[in-house]
Parts: structure tokens; sequence; C-alpha cells
């Protein structure tokens, strides 16, 4: 611990030593021995209006600016209806100045370190627009906004310090007698040699150059001398370049520069589908020597929905999660909620990831409020984002989802310093790949889940995704389980030996009891089937079991399948092995991962049964890109044994960055190379886990949730995912034979209209008692599950069959624990997970069934009271008429 607290003190030392920050155009700080970077394009600054115009418009949206000095917004207009989806919630001045923090009036919140660790934070209005630091470019389809976030104060050309050469050299010669005396006045030349004590080790500190050479150095002065004594420097001819130049040569931090500055440029465009927000990462540009931008809130309060609104977020959690506002109704109760999730898994390069978070697995999120909202895909960098929601009442008045980029890596290391207890890590060179999210306006009807639904499955197949050719009919998956690590012996001497838990043959004798039943489509997983079953080495080359029957048994098994019109899916996990030895192609030194600290890393898993985690349990990593380029080797081995599926096991469930020196690989690289594994294929993929990365290349997804991962009592799941990828990839839940309640989570896949599956040992299965990665998978015994589940499978095609091909447009709960399901071809699924039978909506619903009715016509909206019809007018009284008077008599 003192060695560490040792190299801390002398990191912090050399920073404070060598790290001289300069200002260049703009306010934009660079590092000491940094190139200034370029100069921005060429573009003329929008100059501000004071007032809403219009930036770009196509035949269904326009993009409008709101630019006034000290206020910055922007929105886009859905021109059918009007409405407008604003970056933050006001559209005037005087509603800007009614917001209640700055946070609600900004685009950003950056989060940054500062040279003792310390996290803090600053937001776009008050530490840039409100002072005006930013410019605004115009572009074809929109503009670039450039905030300059915390901008330092202006340098004055009054140095602090200067060489003896520079002082009585270019100065002093230049200047008039008076204004010679003046400047020597309250520059007072210092050596070290007639310096003593604790004032030595001060100044010192403060300008290190004094160990190497005498320096003139500034008196305190008032302000107006400091402005008398800089009209000195210029008419000397001396320029702010010289004095930065003489700053760096004698390593001094200006105290005016000392504060943080970051020049973040962000592109606004609007596009044929909707507004597209992209922070360009290669142009952030602040001190790095000094501050660490760690990561970078993006339009937290777009199109912010009201403490009175009527809607709902929609987050990633699950199959789904609908957040409603406020009170829904008197079923639910209202929830301050501060939610955030990390995308695509858990990050095994991080030690500080133990696997406790809640993590999404497609990009997404949705807000709906009134009638009209916006659906949000996170288009790049998705890797390193988190997706957050508040609901109004916690901390301000609104209902918000919003995205963050991480722009840097950062590890902790801690040490017995009482000043610096924690000491942050950071990636050495941090990604250059913008972060871009793009807002899609939903109005009317289009303002639903399923609204969202549509918009997400157009933007997959735009990106490669195809639909499957049976036309969504159900598909069912059964996992035949392969070879196993159990205590044998040799010529009488104890040891382990391979154990088969089922045979290739056996996979036969499956697929036959489905076949007879009638169950049309079923795809056959095997696992722990080759390279030492499940206790297996790196998947480079291949090596059939044989015990379980060998390569001639395997081949007969994939023609049987074919046979049936089934497909045989091998598991293949290239990110994942369990150990390893001489010659098997595995280097931990250049194919492990690695952590910021450059460590490498194993994975641990927590216990299905117990939830501690099981450090007997440890699985060695592979980086993806040397995954990838095992998967190619493999792959080969498989078309010579005429294999043309594969299951890709854990590439779908983790985020696998690594920080070797050697190979970097940031998540967003690191997801592309599992993409890629699946892309290269020549067959059909099915993955265990299911990143939105896959979605384009998987033909089948194991283990698809059928609920939001109940971390938090608010609003309801929904089957968003599934009316995603419904008719585009197969999807089976997860094992009925894993679940608690094996009738319950079959019923639960009925609802969200995807198959189920079941895990089988058909042999041996006293023998997993003895292992303690497969001692949780006791349940799989053959001889208790493959009737039953042949059943299962049965009831359910009954139900799904008639819907193939169609797509969820809705999903509604109509009682507790009764809800329904409805589908674009006009049918609806009802499920009751009660004990007793039940009618809704004039369906009569089994105790623990289903049943299937068309779906019900929506109640139509009450006609509102005709108004009264206005009272007659009274008629006016007549006025009594006097007779005149004649002859002039009195009346």
């Amino acid at each position: 611990m003192k060695q560490i607290t040792l190299r801390i003190k002398l990191i912090a030392l050399a920073l404070l030593c060598t790290a001289t920050a300069v200002i260049g155009p703009g306010g934009r700080m660079i590092a000491s021995g940094e190139e200034e970077p370029p100069a921005a394009e060429e573009r003329e600054a929008m100059p501000a209006t004071g007032e809403w115009t219009k930036q770009a418009e196509n035949d269904t949206m326009a993009l409008w600016l709101f630019h006034a000095g000290n206020l910055l917004n922007f929105a886009v207009e859905d021109k059918a209806t009007g409405t407008w989806l604003t970056a933050s919630p006001f559209l005037s001045p005087e509603e800007a100045s009614a917001l209640g923090s700055d946070r609600q009036k900004s685009q950003l919140t950056l989060t940054y370190n500062d040279t003792t660790s310390v996290e803090k934070t600053m937001t776009s209005f008050k530490h840039c627009v409100s002072k005006s630091q930013y410019t605004v470019y115009p572009l074809e389809d929109g503009f670039t906004i450039e905030y300059v976030v915390g901008a330092p104060k202006d340098l004055r050309l009054l140095p602090q310090l200067l060489t003896q050469e520079t002082m009585e050299e270019k100065i002093l010669p230049k200047l008039d007698e008076r204004q010679q005396k003046r400047i020597r006045q309250y520059y007072k030349l210092n050596r070290l040699e007639d310096l003593t004590g604790e004032v030595k080790k001060q100044w010192l500190e403060t300008y290190p150059a004094l160990a190497e050479r005498d320096l003139y150095i500034l008196s305190s002065i008032n302000t107006k001398t400091k402005n008398e004594l800089e009209k000195y420097f210029v008419a000397a001819e001396y320029t702010l370049d010289e004095m930065k130049e003489e700053y760096e040569l004698l390593h001094y931090v200006p105290e005016d520069a000392s504060d943080p500055s970051f020049i973040v440029p962000v592109d606004v465009r609007l596009t044929t589908q909707g507004l597209s927000v992209t922070l360009d990462a290669a142009g952030v540009t602040y001190d790095s020597s000094r501050y660490h931008l760690y990561k970078v809130s993006m339009l937290e309060f777009f199109h912010a929905a009201g403490e009175s609104a009527n809607g709902f977020l929609l987050l990633p959690d699950g199959s789904g999660s609908q957040v409603f506002f406020g009170h829904r109704s008197d079923e639910y109760e209202r929830t301050e909620l501060a939610q955030t999730g990390t995308v695509y898994g858990r990050n095994v390069a991080d030690p500080k990831d133990s696997g406790n978070k809640l993590y999404y697995s497609y990009p997404v999120f949705g807000s709906v409020a009134d009638g009209s909202g916006y659906f949000a895909i996170i288009r790049s960098r998705a890797a390193n984002a988190e997706i957050s929601a508040e609901l109004a009442g916690l901390t301000h008045p609104y209902n918000i989802a919003f995205s963050t980029c991480a722009f840097s890596a950062r590890a902790q290391a801690h040490s017995d310093d009482p000043l610096n207890p924690i000491w942050n890590l950071y990636e050495k060179q941090p990604s250059t790949e913008p972060y871009e999210v793009l807002y899609v306006p939903l109005i009317g009807d289009a303002a639903t889940v399923y609204g969202m639904a549509d918009v997400y499955r157009d933007y997959l197949i735009e990106q490669g995704m195809k639909p499957l050719d049976h036309g969504a009919a159900p598909t069912y998956t059964a996992e035949l389980m392969g070879t196993m690590d159990s205590a044998g012996s040799i010529l009488f001497i104890p040891t382990t030996v391979k154990t088969a838990l089922s045979t290739f043959e056996d996979g036969q004798t499956v697929m036959q009891a489905f076949r007879q039943a009638g169950i049309a489509s079923l795809g056959l997983r095997l696992t722990g089937w080759c390279n030492g079953g499940y206790t297996n080495k790196p998947l480079r080359g291949l090596s059939v079991s044989s015990q379980m029957g060998g390569s001639k048994a395997l081949k007969a098994l994939n023609e049987a399948a074919a046979a049936a019109g089934y497909r045989l899916y091998p598991d293949a996990d290239f990110f994942l092995f369990d150990e390893t030895g001489w010659f098997d192609g595995y280097s931990a030194g250049s194919d492990a991962l690695r952590t910021v600290e450059g460590k490498k890393v194993q994975l641990t898993e927590n216990s299905p049964a117990s939830y501690k985690e099981r450090y007997a349990l440890s699985w060695y990593t592979v980086n993806a890109a040397r995954a990838k380029d095992n998967a190619d080797h493999f792959f080969d081995e498989m078309y010579d044994l005429g294999l043309h599926g594969v299951s890709l096991s854990s590439i779908g469930q983790y985020n696998a960055p690594t920080y070797a020196t050697h190979a970097v690989q940031y998540p967003a690289d690191a997801a592309r190379s599992f993409a890629s594994i699946a892309a290269g294929f020549d067959g059909a993929v099915m993955a265990d886990g299911y990143n939105a990365y896959l979605y384009p290349y998987v033909r089948a997804l194991t283990d698809v949730p059928v609920s939001d991962s109940g971390m938090n009592n608010f609003g309801e799941s929904v089957p968003f995912l599934q009316a995603v990828l419904r008719g585009y990839v197969d999807m089976t839940a997860e094992p009925i034979n894993h679940a608690q309640d094996p009738e319950t989570a079959w019923l639960h896949a009925v609802e969200y209209g995807i198959g189920s599956s079941v895990q089988l040992a058909m042999r041996n299965v006293e023998k997993m008692r003895e292992s303690n990665e497969l001692s949780a998978y006791y349940a799989a015994d053959a001889a208790y599950w493959l009737d039953r589940s042949v059943a299962q499978f049965v009831r359910s095609q009954e139900v799904l069959q008639p819907l193939a091909g169609a797509r969820i447009v809705g999903h509604e709960r109509i009682q507790p624990n009764v809800y329904r399901t409805d589908y674009d071809n006009g049918k609806s699924v009802y499920v009751n997970y009660t004990r007793q039978t039940v009618t809704a909506e004039g369906t009569q619903i089994p105790a623990q069934g289903y049943a299937t009715a068309a779906t019900p016509e929506p109640a139509p909206e009450p006609e509102p009271a005709p108004e009264p019809e206005p009272a007659p007018e009274p008629e006016p009284e007549p006025v009594p008429v006097t007779e005149p008077v004649q002859g002039g008599d009195e009346p």
C-alpha cells in the first residue's frame, strides 16, 4: 500500500510540474506537447436572432432553432399536426426563466475528474450558454453547435514570470526610462540562492523553473496597475503567443488557465426518419493533462412531460418496460423513479462491474405524453451508453428518459493517503467514434409502444435484418446436453473421465418424439459436444466428442434433422472457455481481455441456486478480435462436417472491450467483432444472448425474456422486443425446466407469442450432482421432461400456429393476472394466470390457460353531452304612452 501511495504522489507531482495548458482558438485548452487542433471548418457563424427560425425541413418535419445569446433551444416539428418536440422544455425567454434548474435548460451535462480524482459535473446552460460561450454554424440539413463549457478567463498580456533573458533583452530595451522603472518596480529578479527555508520550498512548488534559472516574477498588484503594465508589454511588441511559449518553457500553468474548459461540438440534423443529434467525440477538446472527461448526458429533457401529463416512458428492460406517469389508475401507486441501465450487458473488463447492475440489451428508449412523443435509437457508440429514466416529483417536475455516453473507461486504485484515497486510471487513447442518437417523432395513433416497435423494426431491416422463410410459424428449442467431467478410474487409478449426458443418437430420439407429436419447427441445440465438452478448451480447432458418438454419429444426426425439417445448432462459445493447456492456441498475454490497469480478465458467475459468486467457476476470456479469428477457423471445420447451423452462446450477453496496449478494442469495436462472427457464418445462427448488434445476423434467439427485470416495482412488462422481432427471428423463452413454475413459464411464452424451450440430459443424470458447474441443471432429466415438454409444445402450437406471420399490435392487462395480446390479423390471445376460470370481454378463459378470440373493438369515445339550447330572450315590456297635455294644462 505504501508503494501505491508513493507512486500516486510521484504521478501527481509529475502532472503538476509538466502539465502546461495553453489557450487555443475559441478558448480550447490543449495539453503541453500536443499540437493545436486544426481550425474548425470555415463556416460563418449564425447570428443570434432572439426568435425561432426554421433551419431545415422535409415533407413531414421541420427543424427550428432558438438562438438568443444567453438562451439556446431547438425543436423538431410534425408539420401535419403542428406538434413541436423541444430539446429543452421552453419556447420563450419567459418560460425559460420559469424553469427550476440549469439542468432543465441544458442540452448537455458533462461529468469529469480533476487531478485529485474528484468527480464533478457541469451543464451546458450554466457553464456555457448563460455566458454566451457557444457558436452555431449552419449545415445543409441543420446546424452545428460548438459549446465552450466552463471556459477559462481570458489570458491577459501580463506574464506572471519571465526569464531574465526575455525581460532584459526583449522587453526593457523597447521601453522608455519611466516605463522601465515601473516594470522593475513590480517585477523582481529572483535567484534560488537568495531563498531559504519554507519560502524556498513554496516558491519551488509554484515556480519549478527556479531550480534551473533566474526569473522575473510579478508581485501582487491591483487591477489598475495590471491595466497599466499590460500596456507596456503591448508597447514592447510582446505577444500572447510568446507568453504562452514562455509558460511552456518554464512548466508554468497560469492561475487564470486552471479552470476546466471543454469544447464540445454537436451536429443537429433533420433526416427522413427524424432528428439526428451527434456528439463529435473527435472534436471534443480539453486539457487532458489536468482533466478527464468521463461521460456526457445528452438531451435529458427532450420532449419532457410535466407532472400532469398522461403518458409513459418505454425502457429496454428485458422484453420491454412501460413506465406510466403518476397515477394511471387505482391499481398503480405513484412512483418516484430514478433508474439507469447499462447497454449491452456486464462490462467484463471493468473490475467495478460485478454483474449486479441493471443491463439493457437493445439501445432504445421513448416517451409519450398526451398523444405525442418520440422513440430514440442510439445509432453509434451504443456499447458506451447508459439509458436513464426519471419520473416527475423526485428532483424536478418532469417525466424524462435520456442517454449518457461514457467517453473513457476508468479504473480506481486505492491508497492510504487521506488526501488522495482514490486514484483514477483512464484509457490512454479514448475512442473518437461519434455518439449519435436518432429521435423519431410519434404522433396520434403511432404514439404507442407498438408504434415504437414498428420504427425499430424498420430500422433493423435497414441494418440487414431479413424475414424468416417460414412466416413466423412458432419454433421451439430443445437443448441436448453433451459431455461432462466426472470421477472415474483408469486401471484402478482414480482420475477424471469424460461422461456423456446424451449421445448424438439420443438426439434422433428427441427429434422423433417431437416430430410424431406434430411439432412443425424445432431447433435442436447441442451443448458440450466438442473440445472437452462442458469443461472445454478454446475453440479454434474442432474435436467432436467421442463419448457422444464421434463425427459419424454427428453427421447422421444432422442429416436426420434436415429430413425432419428441423435445424441443428451445435453450440460454440468463442468468448469464454474453461481450461487451457499446451499447444491449444491460446496465449493469455495476447488473447485475454485486459482492464484499463492492464490486468488479464477472468470471469466468475453467480450460482443460480445461491446467487453467491462461485470462485471455482472461473472462465478464461478471449478478446473479440481474437474470437473472430478463432471462429473463422472453427467454422471451416464445421463446414467440412456438413454443419450449417451454429449456436453462438455468450457473445450476445456481455460488453467485452479490452485495453491491452497492443490490441485496444473499445466497447463499440468489440460489439462489431462479435456481430461479424454471426455475419460471417454460412448458415443459420442461434444466440443465447440477445444484444441488439446480433439481430440482423441471427435466425434464432434463446432465453428471450418474457418480462422486465423486476428490479423496480413500477409500470408493467410489455412484449416490445417480441413485437419488433416476430417474423424475423425465431424466439424461444428460457427452458421450462429452469423455471420455478414450469406451467407459468410456458404461459408467459404463449402470452408473448413466442416458442418454449427445454433442456434435456438423456443419461447419466446422477453424475451432474458431482459437478460444480452442472449441479444446478439436475432438473434436465429427459425421463421426466421429454414427454411433458412435448405435450406443452403441442398445446402452445395450437394457439400460436394460426398467428404465424402476424405482428403484435397491442398488449393489455384486462383483469388482475389476466392479459390480452392483440395481433394485426384481428385475433387476440387471452392468458389467465389465476386458478379459476374467468370471463373477460365476453371470452371464457380456463384456469391457468388461454383462449383465442377476435380482437374486441375499442370502446367508442363517449359523445359529448349536447349543449343546452340558450333560453329565449325575454320579450321587452311595452313602454306606457302618456297622452299629450292640451292647452297648457298641468297633467
